[in-house]
């Protein structure tokens, strides 16, 4: 067997396996980047909510149960319409249901910032 037929052969195994990894990698990142950018939607859409209408009625003494379904409504049709088809596909292919997972992270956002 020559240099080259080995070199051959060895290419014939190594390249599906090199171009498979960098495929694979490139899923990662892809989604990596969209999963990012749907949390920083939504964690933008909380804050925005918080002060414009948030802040403001917590300072009056008003914010009450029915202001925190408004302040969650208000939030929700402020973010939705940030997700392009892409992005809602991914979620959905991921958790199931693209409008539970979004109101799991609204929620979650407003918990994570009343800690801080």
């Amino acid at each position: 067997m020559s240099n080259t037929t080995l070199l051959t052969d060895l290419m014939i195994v190594v390249i599906p396996l090199v171009s498979a990894y960098v495929v694979n990698y490139l899923n990662v990142l892809r989604t990596t980047a969209l999963m990012a950018q749907a949390v920083e939607i939504v964690k933008a859409g909380v804050v925005y909510t918080s002060q414009t209408f948030v802040d403001s009625l917590k300072r009056e003494g008003k914010f009450d149960v029915a202001s925190q379904k408004l302040a969650f409504r208000k939030t929700f049709d402020k973010v939705e319409p940030m997700f392009n088809a892409r992005m809602k596909k991914f979620i959905t292919d991921a958790y199931g249901d693209f409008e539970t997972w979004l109101k799991m992270q609204i929620e979650a956002t407003v918990y994570e910032n009343k800690k801080q």
